[in-house]
């Protein structure tokens, strides 16, 4: 009887043993995977990105481009990626241009009236680089124009908003978080019938003290001046993104999705 309990404990610990075992390698691969998802990539591209990848891909794939704002870095957008639709590709470049302690910018400003204004040369130049980035990225991860997506808050809104209007065949959709459309990207606008296929989010705070709302009523005129879809939203918010605003773009995308 005393040999029978003592083979059960010694069984008992093995099994104890192997649950660790198992805990501890599942912790491990997590720990490499979320550590892979946060890897600066892109040393031989035109911007250093963070990637989420999903965990199969078709043809079908989306791919969504995140552009964060002055001041900010690549992590400050990604962190959204969780609140996106799961089967997309998510990338979250870095900004090209060094701003204070570590952060970046697509390019500087000077304070002008009720907005600041932008250094019209280095938001030339940005958008240039960008655009050579979504050329590599879509290379990269075989992923066609048609299922791109851009998005982006602030500066990174105007971006996003200056692709989609001067180099529409690289996405299919441009979704603005408290950005506008600049008088500089206006010069190299796209002819109408290039800009037919694309479709818009624009979304805005109300106390929004850095970039008024008008900039993104004046958004909608000028988009709906050439034909192009808006999904328009005001949230009671100054310059920023909330929750709301987060799960109208999660339903934009799926509205979006299930067209394709």
């Amino acid at each position: 009887m005393l040999v029978k309990v003592y083979l059960y404990a010694i069984e008992c610990q093995l099994m104890r043993n192997r649950i660790i075992a198992i805990a501890l390698s599942v912790a491990s691969f997590t720990a490499h995977a979320q550590q892979d998802m946060h890897e600066l990539k892109g040393d031989k591209m035109s911007l250093k990105f963070l990637v989420r990848e999903p965990n199969a891909k078709d043809k079908k794939t989306p791919l969504i481009i995140l552009l964060h704002g002055r001041g900010g870095t690549e992590e400050s957008m990604f962190s959204k990626a969780d609140q996106l639709p799961k089967e997309a590709i998510i990338i979250s470049p870095r900004a090209p241009l060094d701003m204070a302690k570590g952060t970046y910018g697509w390019y500087h400003v000077v304070q002008g009236g009720d907005a600041p204004e932008p250094e019209p040369a280095e938001a030339e130049s940005s958008r240039k680089i960008l655009a050579a980035f979504i050329k590599e990225i879509e290379e990269k991860y075989q992923v066609p124009p048609n299922h791109v997506y851009i998005m982006g808050f602030s500066q990174g809104g105007a971006m996003a908003l200056g692709i989609g209007l001067t180099q529409p065949e690289l996405v299919r959709g441009v979704i603005s978080l408290s950005g506008r459309v600049l008088n500089e990207f206006k010069t190299h606008l796209a002819p109408t019938d290039r800009l037919k296929p694309l479709v818009t989010f624009i979304g805005h705070g109300t106390k929004d003290k850095l970039l008024p709302l008008k900039y993104a009523q004046m958004n909608k005129t000028f988009l709906e001046g050439y034909h192009i879809p808006v999904a328009y939203h005001e949230y009671d918010e100054g310059h920023e993104i909330n929750a709301a605003e987060m799960l109208d773009i999660k339903d934009w995308f799926k509205k979006e999705l299930q067209r394709k």
